[in-house]
Order: C-alpha cells, then sequence, then structure tokens
C-alpha cells in the first residue's frame, strides 16, 4: 500500500501542476478570442512553455509514465480478484458524520473555477442532510 500512497501522491501533484497549466491556457486562449491583452498574451504565451517544460521534466524525474502504468495494473488485478473497494454510498457517509463529524473541510482550488464550484454545491448538499 506504501507504494500505492506515493504514486497515489503523484496522482495528485500532477492534478495540480496539469491544473495550474490548464488555467494558463485557458486564460491565454480567451485573450486571443477576445484579441484583447497582447502584453498578458506575451507573458501568458512565456508562462505556458516554461510550465509545460517544467511538467515534462518533472514527470520524467518521477517515472509519472511508469507509475501510472502501476496503478492501472494494480486496480485491473484488484478488479480481477474482487477485492476494488467500492466507494461510500451518501447514506453510510452521513452515518459516519454523525458518529464522527469532520472538523475541517477544504475543497476547490484557488481559481475558483467549476470545480470548487461543483465541490461547494456538493458541501451544502452534505451539510444540509446532516444535522
Amino acid at each position: 500500500f506504501e507504494q500505492h500512497n506515493e504514486d497515489i501522491s503523484l496522482l495528485k501533484q500532477t492534478k495540480k501542476l496539469l491544473g495550474d497549466l490548464n488555467d494558463e491556457v485557458v486564460a491565454y486562449s480567451k485573450y486571443l478570442e477576445w484579441n484583447e491583452y497582447p502584453e498578458e498574451q506575451l507573458q501568458l504565451k512565456s508562462f505556458i512553455t516554461a510550465d509545460w517544460g517544467e511538467f515534462r521534466r518533472w514527470a520524467d524525474e518521477v517515472d509519472l509514465n511508469g507509475k501510472l502504468h502501476s496503478l492501472a495494473d494494480a486496480m485491473a488485478n484488484a478488479q480481477n480478484e474482487g477485492s476494488l473497494h467500492r466507494p461510500k454510498s451518501l447514506d453510510s457517509y452521513l452515518k459516519e458524520q454523525k458518529k464522527n463529524p469532520t472538523r475541517n473541510f477544504i475543497i476547490g482550488n484557488d481559481a475558483g473555477d467549476a470545480d470548487s464550484i461543483i465541490s461547494a454545491i456538493c458541501l451544502a448538499f452534505i451539510e444540509g442532510k446532516t444535522p
């Protein structure tokens, strides 16, 4: 499990790095589409190039491709063996929250984009269901 935890940690870091890069690409694309902010376009283009290069170097350094294959193999083996963990139902999660309430709950990201909004809606729903 320790190796899988390290692999999952790398996935989280990958999500963060690619998410930041995506934010830059979206901003650059919108500025181009709107034909606005030419100075920011140049700056973002430079950031995107640098960040993509950094990501590629990091991915090679940590053998991200190998880790992804390892996790995929582990999931396939677990599924074939019938030991794949099932996610908790909302009902069981809410019962667990009544017994052991969460003291800290962090969702979303600094950008406040769609995944943050969806996470906030889900949290509001969960909080509305728990006394």
